[in-house]
């Protein structure tokens, strides 16, 4: 009697034995979890780490700040016909608005807004800035009229950083 005893009782663990190692290593749902769970592990992507940005000695202009310089533009005065000569013959030298190009800025002239434009190419904005405006005083605008062309300054700062989603930073020509 002791011997069915011992045998009944080592039949019920492999009985119970098999059917756990069934529940837990078997059974095709938690393969199944544990199979998703590792597709989702191998699927989703490491968050992106940002590039520092680099930073300029000048910040782009605030809303009021553009706001302000467009009212100027609106309401500029007239420079003196020695300006006024200048100002048509740059205007009239360039191919396709392209007055002077290099690897730190481009000037432009936008015949539809009547309007010079600076475009910063270098994250040096400060000296950018001012060599943009001693090209306009080299060639005989005094160099508190420059602004007064009218001259507008910006930076795309995409071209620095592919991942960004924002538009042009715009720089005040007045900083003297």
């Amino acid at each position: 009697m002791k011997n069915k005893l011992i045998l009944f009782f080592l039949g019920l663990t492999m009985f119970f034995f098999i059917v756990f190692s069934f529940l837990f290593f078997l059974n095709p749902a938690a393969k199944e979890e544990k199979k998703e769970e590792k597709e989702s592990n191998l699927i989703t992507p490491p968050e992106p780490t940002r590039l520092p940005k680099a930073t300029p000695n000048i910040q782009p202009m605030a809303i009021e700040e553009l706001e302000r310089e467009s009212e100027n533009l609106d309401n500029r005065t007239p420079t003196n016909d020695n300006e006024t000569s200048t100002r048509n013959q740059l205007k009239n030298s360039g191919k396709d608005g392209v007055l002077e190009k290099n690897e730190d800025w481009v000037i432009r002239y936008n015949s539809d807004q009547d309007l010079f434009q600076g475009e910063i190419l270098t994250t040096d904005i400060s000296s950018a800035r001012e060599k943009v405006k001693s090209w306009f005083t080299i060639r005989g605008i005094a160099k508190d009229k420059v602004c007064e062309l009218p001259l507008i300054l910006y930076r795309d700062p995409k071209k620095f950083d592919t991942s960004l989603s924002i538009g042009l930073d715009f720089y005040s020509c007045n900083y003297d």
